[in-house]
């Protein structure tokens, strides 16, 4: 049902248009009858006050158009007005849902970003992938539609995102943080590099991870040029763990005090070392700052050298041997007993052995305890007469000495 019934329509008037209103009036007329309105045409040269207040219309409507210079600007029509030209206007009051093709007066319409004026144009165009609502009480909205959105610059306080967001260019963040919540799985809370997600760096509540999944994961130092840079790696603060010094050493430390150092002859171990297994070694084992003591390894053969000179050798060959003094050197060689420091004492300087004698005095030198040589008359001690009869000096049971050729 019509909300307005009566419709009185105006039109004619004393204007040298009058004719021209009264024949476009004709097909307002048609129109509104066709649309069920009771319609009651008025000439507008009458009297219009009287008429209106005679018939009581519902609604009036005024079959009018307006020209300039001959040439129609505004005709009334069952839907509102129609210009030709430009309509302007100090201000437009309405929530401006029905206006289409509003450009500001002078150089367009005016861009401002949180109040400050960001620039003018004739035409914003959103482009791909944004919905822009209808104007609406002066207010359009723009939201992301389905897909990636893409726009050429985004600044804002706050942007939250859902989907991927795809990056051409560097990505700045200044006087902030990039802040990350802990990971729970493999797809989320993650920086993630490579191509096949190689490289994963998380946390996951109880430990910080760094997990690399194809080929060496490389730490590197001085890449584009050296500056001077080590790679440290430290426990807490100001504690050191692993000293990696560019064109230098590696060092590791236990509780922050340096344990072991490569260097460029090998490793320097500060304190003990402990092994649970065999130590394999190539040549010798030298005393730090005397390297002409040490022991020396070749094929079945140990020898140990003091100062320079071979004091013990040791081989496994046809015949095994344990030789002392080896270099023929003045070396001395004593054995010592629970209470004789002498027990068996070699004078390398004379060539005489003590047994309990310091200071031998013949070739074999005995002090301080009996001989005991033989067993029946087969033993005994055999001594050379001046031609070189070997003879053997036994004991019978009554005491009686007897010699017998050897």
């Amino acid at each position: 049902m019509n909300k307005y019934k009566k419709v009185m329509l105006i039109y004619g008037g004393i204007s040298s248009e009058r004719e021209i209103s009264i024949i476009s009036s004709k097909g307002i007329n048609d129109s509104l009858i066709r649309n069920n309105y009771e319609v009651v045409g008025i000439d507008a040269d009458e009297d219009l006050k009287l008429q209106i207040k005679k018939h009581n219309p519902d609604v009036i409507f005024n079959a009018v158009q307006i020209f300039y210079n001959g040439n129609e600007k505004l005709a009334t029509n069952n839907t509102g007005i129609t210009v030709t030209g430009t309509v302007a206007a100090t201000a437009y009051t309405g929530d401006g849902s029905g206006l289409t093709g509003i450009v500001g007066s002078g150089s367009g319409v005016v861009v401002k970003n949180s109040g400050s004026t960001v620039g003018t144009a004739g035409t914003i165009d959103f482009g791909n992938n944004l919905s822009v609502s209808p104007i609406h009480l002066g207010i359009v909205t723009v939201t992301g539609s389905a897909g990636s959105a893409s726009t050429e610059f985004v600044a804002a306080q706050t942007l939250t995102v859902a989907g991927v967001s795809t990056f051409s260019d560097n990505v700045n963040i200044s006087g902030s943080n990039l802040t990350l919540g802990d990971s729970s799985s493999t797809s989320d809370d993650r920086i993630v590099i490579g191509s096949g997600s190689d490289l994963h760096i998380f946390h996951n509540a109880l430990d910080s991870h760094i997990d690399n999944n194809t080929g060496n994961l490389i730490l590197r130092a001085n890449v584009n040029s050296d500056v001077g840079g080590n790679i440290k790696l430290m426990p807490k603060a100001s504690e050191n763990g692993i000293i990696v010094t560019h064109d230098a050493s590696v060092e590791l430390y236990e509780n922050n005090v340096k344990k072991l150092e490569t260097t460029s002859s090998g490793i320097s171990v500060t304190g003990d070392v402990e092994v649970s297994d065999t130590i394999f070694v190539a040549n010798n084992i030298k005393h730090t700052g005397d390297t002409d003591t040490y022991i020396e390894f070749t094929s079945d053969r140990i020898r140990l050298i003091g100062g320079g000179k071979a004091l013990i050798d040791a081989t496994e060959a046809g015949t095994d041997s344990v030789v002392i003094n080896e270099g023929s050197n003045d070396l001395d060689f004593r054995v010592e007993g629970l209470n004789d420091e002498y027990q068996i004492f070699s004078d390398g300087g004379t060539d005489r052995v003590g047994i309990g004698s310091a200071i031998p005095r013949s070739k074999l030198d005995v002090v301080g305890g009996d001989i005991y040589v033989g067993y029946g008359q087969t033993t005994g001690v055999v001594l050379t007469s001046p031609n070189g009869t070997k003879y053997r000096l036994v004991v019978a049971d009554n005491g009686t000495l007897s010699t017998s050729a050897v």
